[in-house]
């Protein structure tokens, strides 16, 4: 390969890997047109293309925004939102934003009660209430899950790790009922873009 097409192919490539770090749409067509990736290195193209249709497809979702989990002691925590952000990953009718104020869903959660009473001697019981709830940013509705547990605990374990162990718990078990809220909205959207789009002639 010559000095000058291998420079034009370098080019598209770092484009690529662009993309697939930072998610940056970019316009390849001046490259494409200049060289032709195809004989040279077939599977250019075909990424390109992949990519173009992969991009395109993802212009109609819905953007979610986890807030950070808030407790009863007013404070909050970016380090345990990670368990909710687990469950919307990955979705292909939404994908998340790390910007409260462009999202379609807002999740917050709360633990609203972390209580420790001892039973005997050797046991203890803690009762642990969470709330999940989604906003609805377009209509401005809202709706919450709330998961009340009580469990036993020998008084050798660590309350800290059996709070932990709950809490995630949980919060899984609320996230995962708001999860399917917020997939019927999105789906549902959907239905409604589609069915407004289709004109039937007269």
């Amino acid at each position: 390969i010559d000095t000058e097409v291998k420079t034009k192919l370098e080019k598209l490539t770092n484009m690529i890997e662009d993309f697939n770090t930072n998610g940056n749409v970019k316009i390849f067509d001046e490259y494409i047109n200049e060289i032709d990736a195809q004989e040279i290195v077939p599977s250019v193209s075909v990424t390109v293309k992949e990519r173009s249709e992969i991009s395109s497809a993802e212009d109609n979702k819905k953007l979610l925004y986890v807030a950070p989990v808030e407790f009863f002691n007013n404070t909050f925590s970016e380090s345990h939102k990670k368990i909710l952000s687990d469950i919307f990953i990955n979705n292909n009718l939404f994908y998340l934003t790390d910007k409260r104020d462009t999202a379609d869903y807002i999740i917050s959660s709360k633990v609203m009660r972390a209580k420790v009473d001892p039973i005997n001697s050797n046991t203890n019981r803690m009762q642990m209430v969470i709330s999940v709830g989604v906003e609805f940013t377009d209509s401005g509705e809202s709706t919450v899950e709330h998961q009340n547990r009580f469990i036993l605990f020998s008084s050798d374990e660590s309350e800290q790790d059996v709070a932990n162990k709950l809490m995630k718990k949980l919060l899984r078990k609320a996230g995962e009922l708001i999860l399917k809220k917020v997939e019927n909205n999105a789906e549902k959207t959907v239905s409604e873009k589609n069915d407004f789009s289709i004109i039937t002639p007269k």
